[in-house]
C-alpha cells in the first residue's frame, strides 16, 4: 500500500477553508494521513481555523506566527512527509475545491505513467494542453498549476520548491520547469476540473492583493530562472532553502 500525504496549508480566509476542506478530505476516494501548517493566521482567526482543521485526524501540525511564504511553507511540510517515508505527497490549498476521487485518480495515474513529477487537475480551465495517451492514462503534458500530487522521485529529483520569488510567486511553473528538465512529466489528466473559489473576485482580499502584487515583483527572477533552467543549470533545490 503505498503511503500518501495530503499536505495542506492555511493563512486565515477562514470561508474558504469551511467550504473546501469538508468536501476535498471527504472525496479523496482513498486513504491518506493529514499535514497542516498554518502559515501566520493572526490569533483572532486561528481560533476558527483550528475549529474547522481539528475536525479531521491530523498527522502532523505546526503553526507559524508569521507568514513564511508558500514555498517555505509546502518545503516544510514535504519534507516532513518525505522524510517519514511517504511515496505521494499531495499539496492542498484552502481556496480550491476538488472533484470526486480527486486523489486516487492522481495516484492511479502516476502508477501508470512513467516518469511521473507531478499530477494535477485542470483549476477553471486554465493550462490546457494536447491529449497524450500513456499506459491507457489520457494526460494534457505541460506546465501545471493548482493542487500537486508529488512523487518521491520528483523530490529526489529536483529537490524543493524554490523560494526566491517572495512570500508569493510562480513557484508551481518554476517546479515545472526544473522537472521537465530534467526529465520527469508534469501534467493534468483529463476529464476532470477542479474550481478556485473566489479567484475572479473583483472585490479582491488582502491575500489576493498581495499574492498579484509579489507575482508582479518576481517575474523578471522567474524569467532569468528559466533561462539557467534551459542551459540545465540550478535544476536541484535542496534543503531546507536555497
Amino acid at each position: 500500500m503505498k503511503k500518501v500525504a495530503i499536505c495542506a496549508v492555511t493563512l486565515g480566509r477562514a470561508e474558504y477553508m469551511e467550504k473546501t476542506w469538508g468536501v476535498n478530505l471527504n472525496n479523496a476516494g482513498c486513504k491518506y494521513d493529514l499535514f497542516w501548517l498554518d502559515n501566520g493566521t493572526s490569533n483572532e482567526e486561528f481560533h476558527e481555523i483550528s475549529r474547522i482543521a481539528w475536525k479531521f485526524n491530523i498527522q502532523w501540525f505546526e503553526h507559524n506566527k508569521e507568514n513564511q511564504g508558500i514555498a517555505p511553507a509546502y518545503n516544510t511540510l514535504m519534507r516532513a512527509a518525505y522524510d517519514m517515508g511517504y511515496d505521494y505527497i499531495m499539496t492542498m490549498a484552502n481556496d480550491i475545491i476538488e472533484p470526486d476521487n480527486w486523489l486516487v485518480n492522481r495516484i492511479e495515474a502516476a502508477e501508470k505513467v512513467d516518469n511521473t513529477g507531478v499530477v494535477a487537475i485542470p483549476c477553471n480551465g486554465a493550462h490546457r494542453y494536447p491529449t497524450d495517451e500513456i499506459n491507457g492514462v489520457k494526460i494534457e503534458q505541460g506546465q501545471v498549476i493548482g493542487n500537486y500530487l508529488i512523487t518521491r522521485k520528483a523530490i529526489d529529483t529536483v529537490g524543493y520548491w524554490n523560494t526566491r520569488y517572495g512570500i508569493y510567486g510562480p513557484i508551481d511553473l518554476d517546479y515545472c520547469d526544473r522537472l521537465r528538465k530534467a526529465g520527469l512529466r508534469t501534467y493534468y489528466i483529463t476529464g476532470y476540473d477542479s474550481h478556485h473559489i473566489g479567484v475572479w473576485k473583483e472585490d479582491a482580499d488582502e491575500y489576493q492583493t498581495a499574492k498579484k502584487k509579489s507575482l508582479n515583483a518576481s517575474w523578471q527572477k522567474y524569467t532569468y530562472a528559466k533561462e539557467r533552467y534551459a542551459r540545465g543549470e540550478g535544476l536541484y533545490v535542496p534543503w531546507p532553502e536555497n
